[in-house]
């Protein structure tokens, strides 16, 4: 049996966290306990949501924090109809890969240096892929495969793509570009070519 598992919740249930519903989850199978929530968030404009990947806070500095949920990745409200609706194996495949950064401690760096984005950009410019985000993607191609993970990155850069007046459009183009290129050179004797299954 795999270690991990995405659930999508078929109704909205209640988070951890108040004013919030959970819309899905990756459950720790061995442990039987939900590592990572996938949640709806009000906004607090135009009435639009944002969707939170919540995981439990271990090592809080404030007491009453630890064993609570934090936030790691806000995801754009535009692909929630994708990865959650539609697509879901897709959205099992984003979120292993934020579970990867759980797994690997990364959250922890990213609150103490906030020199990472800008590591990130110089090593894009160079066309190379940031080690902590490659390392992601290894463990969501470890739990999910090659093709899959390819058809998951195939997709976002169609609908990054087609986000004309978004900033960050031709710099996350490029790197989605380099993952694809560097899950190939590890693990391309691993692709059937068959898609997304």
């Amino acid at each position: 049996m795999e270690r991990y598992s995405f659930r999508l919740m078929h109704k909205y249930n209640p988070s951890p966290l108040p004013m919030i519903t959970s819309v899905a989850y990756i459950l720790d199978n061995e442990k039987n306990e939900p590592v990572l929530f996938v949640d709806c968030v009000p906004g607090l404009f135009r009435n639009t949501h944002k969707f939170v990947c919540f995981a439990k806070e271990e090592e809080a500095r404030d007491p009453k924090l630890k064993g609570h949920f934090f936030g790691l990745v806000y995801i754009d409200p535009a692909y929630y109809d994708i990865f959650i609706r539609q697509f879901p194996k897709l959205g099992k495949i984003m979120f292993m890969h934020e579970l990867g950064h759980y797994l690997n401690g990364d959250y922890k760096i990213m609150k103490s240096n906030r020199n990472l984005d800008e590591d990130r950009l110089e090593c894009i410019k160079q066309g190379k892929v940031q080690g902590i985000e490659l390392a992601a993607d290894r463990f969501a191609i470890d739990q999910c495969g090659l093709d899959n993970f390819l058809c998951f990155i195939d997709c976002m850069i169609k609908l990054r793509k087609g986000r004309e007046n978004d900033p960050g459009r031709e710099f996350a183009l490029k790197e989605y570009e380099l993952r694809k290129e560097a899950a190939l050179r590890e693990f391309g004797n691993q692709s059937n070519n068959s898609g997304l299954i």
